[in-house]
């Protein structure tokens, strides 16, 4: 990661990102110092995270899942108290949502590391080069697959502030967070089951895997209900929330409905991929996010807007990551994956 950072920091430097942002009432210098600060925290991050790792490996994710929102309550409070103590500034505000969760990880290593797994605490004199063959081999699959969800997911923002405004993003991202709040609270109960399933994969427990499928199944069928019913009172909730400032166009509302209902059902499946190990098909679906994702987004954003970039995810990634995980784990559950679906 300290090599990603050197690398990438001297092109982010040396980006126009007023062009980029299609903002002017911000000055580059600032923008630059930003977005450096912000991808600074963003490295670390990924280093302290090992904690997470290990946490969950011994299925103690309702542990390693508080940390965020621990960070976040920490966020909301710095960024209230700058309404009073600070002028607007975007590399302040910035900071308050990126630097808190570093420092509860940070605190959640040192506690974690000198007790209950100080056994496997990172230690230079523990190193060896025979293990880099495995790790770097599964860990490629799993960074392609978060490269390809980092750029459909994170450049979605940049696209539409630039084809369109950034008062579009902030439509956007309102909506966004309104619907994906069902979202947000799946992923809470899947994270136990990833572990769990690896478990009983180990142990050729199928029939366990098979009840807790269609259990996880049952929950996406009542959340989708949930979301169903969050856009026939979005028009209302998103009112009481940031009042008449911002107005949710209901063609987005119902894509972001879409969006998220197919959400939910794909979750388990992705879920059950990385559990398993079984990561090539993925692999491959990533590549193809990677080449086509951007492009087609331009397009779509330019006919349609917002929507189109919704519609864009939802081809691109959804739609794809569902068909794939579904047929992959029907074939591995049944016995029949053979090749590309069983590795």
């Amino acid at each position: 990661m300290l090599l990603v950072f050197i690398v990438a920091s001297p092109i982010i430097i040396n980006l126009n990102w007023n062009s980029i942002l299609n903002i002017h009432t911000i000055d580059n210098y600032e923008l630059v110092f930003t977005i450096v600060s912000v991808f600074l925290f963003f490295v670390v991050q990924f280093v302290l995270g090992l904690i997470s790792v290990v946490l969950k490996a011994y299925q103690r994710a309702a542990i390693s899942d508080v940390f965020k929102p621990i960070g976040s309550i920490i966020s909301l409070v710095i960024i209230f108290s700058l309404k009073f103590f600070s002028s607007n500034s975007l590399l302040y505000a910035s900071l308050a949502m990126s630097v808190p969760f570093v420092i509860v990880l940070l605190f959640a290593n040192g506690y974690y590391f000198s007790r209950t797994y100080a056994t496997f605490r990172p230690c230079l004199k523990f190193f060896d080069k025979s293990l880099l063959k495995d790790i770097y081999s599964l860990g490629l699959k799993y960074f392609l697959g978060q490269f390809a969800a980092l750029l459909v997911f994170s450049t979605s923002n940049i696209l539409l502030s630039n084809l369109i405004n950034p008062e579009e993003v902030t439509t956007y991202n309102i909506a966004n967070t309104y619907f994906g709040l069902v979202v947000i609270f799946y992923t809470i109960i899947l994270v136990p089951f990833a572990a769990a399933t690896t478990d009983a994969y180990v142990r050729k427990d199928i029939e366990w895997i098979k009840r807790s499928m269609k259990k996880l199944n049952l929950v996406a069928l009542l959340a989708s209900i949930t979301i169903f019913i969050m856009l026939l009172l979005s028009k209302f909730a998103i009112y009481l929330w940031v009042g008449d400032k911002v107005i949710i166009p209901y063609s987005l509302a119902i894509a972001f409905t879409i969006y998220n209902i197919m959400s939910v059902f794909v979750s388990p499946y992705a879920n059950f991929q990385g559990a398993v190990g079984k990561l090539n098909v993925r692999v491959y679906i990533a590549l193809f996010k990677i080449v086509t994702f951007i492009p087609s987004a331009i397009f779509l954003i330019k006919l349609w807007g917002a929507v189109g970039l919704i519609v864009a995810i939802i081809v691109i990634n959804t739609l794809v990551n569902l068909i794939f995980g579904l047929i992959q784990y029907n074939m591995i559950i049944n016995n029949r994956a053979k090749g590309i679906w069983n590795r």
